[in-house]
């Protein structure tokens, strides 16, 4: 299996795992295509996790970068991963499915209830 496929495949399992965790998440893609004249065109933020997540019951966010092989994270991705991680998420680089799930476990012990703010008429309560 190349590279390629062994991290998409990753993705794929830790997306799956994260779901039956009860974790709300999404495949975070980031990158450029052709358009139909061929000029490239960017899409996502340059940096950012693999996977975005919300972990219940607290609402605090996870941002998973998946690695393959002796693959590490850019520079880009631990400024974005250094970003979430100050202002309250989690940040996890990841190259198996126990080590993103044990980032859940710590999550869910140690994350501070969500703060639900009541909307009225277009007004914070």
């Amino acid at each position: 299996m190349n590279r390629s496929a062994a991290h998409t495949e990753l993705v794929n399992e830790a997306l799956l795992a994260l779901s039956r965790a009860g974790v709300l998440c999404w495949s975070n893609k980031t990158g450029a295509l052709p358009d139909r004249h061929g000029r490239l065109v960017s899409f996502g933020l340059k940096g950012s996790a693999d996977i975005i997540g919300i972990v219940p019951p607290n609402g605090r966010v996870i941002a998973a970068e998946a690695k393959t092989g002796e693959g590490k994270a850019s520079p880009q991705q631990n400024r974005f991963g250094q970003a979430v991680a100050e202002r309250g998420g989690v940040w996890v680089v990841f190259r198996d499915i126990g080590t993103l799930m044990m980032a859940v476990d710590h999550i869910r012990q140690s994350a501070a209830d969500a703060i639900i703010i009541p909307v009225a008429r277009g007004k914070v309560a």
